[in-house]
């Protein structure tokens, strides 16, 4: 599933907005690995959301490869089946906000994403590109005061993970 994935985190939400719409809620979160930034609208009644709670959202270019019970994300082993919320969207804008950094803005059916990240990390992504939204509730609060031990776990998780991710891309590429 790997090669379908084109980004994953956890993401602490900082706010919930559900003043403009009735049943669409729009998060801002931070991630808790990749230093990045989200705006999300998901619909209320479909995938529940709260200050200070912690998501996992991945990005894919497919949901399934060849077999049904392949497994979303590496570090947590986390199944289909536990897969909360799917949104099937297009990328529609970049924003370069620096050299290393851009914004991806996407439209999920009118529902709106914009993930600000490091651009090595969602560099693979593509205007007019389909992708899908994957995302699951994280079952533990975040503590202001919390943080920092749990989130460097994630970040060093995530980091062992994308040098990992880059071995396999090299030696693709090599294959190739």
């Amino acid at each position: 599933m790997a090669s379908n994935t084109l980004f994953e985190d956890r993401f602490v939400i900082s706010s919930v907005d559900n003043s403009k719409f009735e049943k669409v809620s729009r998060i801002k979160a931070k991630s808790t690995g990749y230093d990045a930034e989200l705006i999300l609208d998901v619909h209320s009644e479909l995938f529940r959301v709260e200050e200070k709670k912690a998501i996992y959202l991945a990005l894919q270019d497919k949901i399934l490869g060849n077999h049904d019970n392949q497994t979303w994300e590496h570090n947590e082993n986390i199944t289909l089946n536990n897969i909360e919320y799917i949104m099937s969207g297009r990328i529609f804008k970049f924003e370069e906000l620096s050299s290393e950094r851009r914004t991806v803005y996407a439209s999920f059916g009118g529902l709106m994403m914009a993930l600000t990240a490091d651009k090595q990390f969602i560099g693979d992504l593509e205007i007019d590109m389909k992708i899908y939204l994957l995302t699951k509730s994280d079952s533990k609060r975040v503590k202001r005061n919390q943080g920092s031990s749990e989130l460097s776990k994630a970040g060093r998780k995530l980091e062992i993970y994308s040098h990992r991710r880059e071995i396999q891309q090299s030696i693709h590429q090599e294959e190739e």
